[in-house]
């Protein structure tokens, strides 16, 4: 190993472009420590082309520091012999011990070893980091370049990264969700995406066994042909036991059967094509078709919108004190909606929650309350009616009414600074004059 120590002009000395750490920070006291003391320790550079030139291995602070305090010299170990995969990893070890770089600099440190050939596991004896470290470290670096500079900036937290990370099988899914880092709308892109990966994967098996039978996507000039029902399916069993209920025949003649599959459905409906016009059966069973797929999207739709509010609505709710303002915001909502029997119907009367007992002799309201009581132990009254108005309107908003409700409650929410996501907003836009008049 060849190696020895000089005064190296500052001008011949340049950085490392693989050097881990983007951002070498504020220079200004190292530079005037410098100044009044010189440099302490020397920098480690290597030989780089063929221009008498070198690349700074360890020392880029130094470096830029002494440039700053006017030197125009560095004393510097020249190492002649030191490998490619010496110097990041003689780099990676500098900024780990001495400096802190961020967890996607140290993710791109690894990354670069490891396009030189070398493990994870030796990369963790290497820089002395835990290998479960490493390999977590090295997933960032599946992300996109915009995705990992959100991380790097704080705009967005290695939970967030750890999070898209689950849908590392679908970019297309986190792609969509990616470039929604950072804003409020990310948690609920995130949910509604995992939920598609989760039901796409349920729905496999069951279409592999679907195509196995034969039998078709249905098409969109067959979407307006008469057919009769042949049932929604959800599991394989229940694709068996409607093969069973059509006796040995099976399917039949799978040429004049089809599947459809609802975005916002977990199930798989079958119908069977038929040769007559618009039957009254048919059309009635296609009209119930797209009821219950339309119940299903309002109702999976409101359940993700109550969930990405719950937390929030429950942490307000659970302060040991809410300030007067809001407790007059609070009531100012509660006593109209539940005085003129609004926030779907009179089993949440004002007069019931306030009253000290329950009367047992209303079951649905007894199970309610119970519900609210439950999920809001300790709050204060007006704490308690927040939690009660929450959780009432955590239906489908299937009409005019429900979304005069749901506007009132998103106003109140957002007034008590709760972040409206633009998925809650685009749902909470009042009813039209037309809409108002046929609710």
């Amino acid at each position: 190993m060849s190696t020895q120590i000089e005064f190296v002009p500052v001008d011949l000395i340049d950085p490392h472009p693989h050097n881990p750490r983007r951002d070498l920070g504020d220079l200004t006291e190292l530079a005037a420590s410098i100044k009044s003391q010189g440099i302490r320790q020397n920098l480690l550079v290597t030989p780089w082309g063929d221009q008498g030139r070198y690349r700074a291995i360890i020392g880029h602070r130094r470096l830029a520091a002494s440039k700053l305090a006017g030197f125009t010299e560095v004393p510097a170990v020249i190492d002649e012999d030191i490998s490619a995969e010496g110097q990041i990893e003689l780099m990676l070890l500098e900024n780990l011990q001495r400096t802190e770089i961020s967890p996607i600099e140290e993710a791109e440190g690894y990354q670069q070893l490891l396009d030189l050939g070398m493990k994870p596991a030796a990369i963790a004896k290497a820089t002395g980091r835990k290998a479960i470290t490493v390999n977590g470290r090295l997933k960032l670096m599946k992300l996109s370049e915009s995705v990992r500079e959100k991380v790097h900036t704080h705009e967005a937290t290695l939970d967030d990264a750890a999070d898209l990370l689950k849908l590392e099988d679908r970019p297309d899914l986190l792609e969509m969700v990616a470039v929604t880092l950072g804003t409020p709308n990310f948690a609920w892109k995130l949910r509604d995406a995992l939920s598609t990966r989760k039901r796409d994967l349920d729905r496999a098996p069951l279409l592999a066994r679907i195509a196995e039978l034969g039998v078709q996507l249905v098409t969109m000039d067959e979407r307006k042909l008469s057919h009769v029902s042949l049932g929604a399916v959800e599991t394989l069993a229940e694709l068996d036991e409607i093969i069973a209920e059509m006796g040995d025949a099976g399917l039949g003649d799978a040429a004049d059967v089809r599947y459809a599959v609802p975005e916002y459905d977990t199930r798989i409906y079958l119908r069977r094509l038929t040769v007559r016009d618009e039957s009254a059966e048919a059309a009635r069973a296609a009209e119930r078709e797209a009821d219950a797929a339309e119940r299903d999207r309002l109702t999976a739709e409101a359940e993700s919108l109550y969930e990405l509010r719950d937390e929030w609505v429950r942490a307000f709710c659970s302060r040991k004190r809410i300030a007067a303002k809001d407790q007059l915001a609070i009531m100012a909502i509660v006593g109209p909606f539940t005085l003129a029997g609004g926030i779907h119907h009179t089993s949440f009367q004002v007069d019931e929650w306030l009253r000290p007992g329950i009367k047992t002799d209303y079951p649905d309201l007894h199970v309610r309350l119970a519900r609210v009581a439950e999920a809001f132990p300790g709050s204060d009254p007006s704490g308690f009616l927040l939690g009660a108005l929450h959780i009432a309107a955590g239906t489908p908003w299937t009409n005019a009414y429900d979304r005069v409700e749901s506007v009132a409650l998103y106003a109140l929410l957002e007034q008590l600074g709760y972040p409206v996501s633009d998925a809650e907003r685009a749902r909470i836009t009042p009813p039209t004059e037309d809409e108002a008049v046929e609710a």
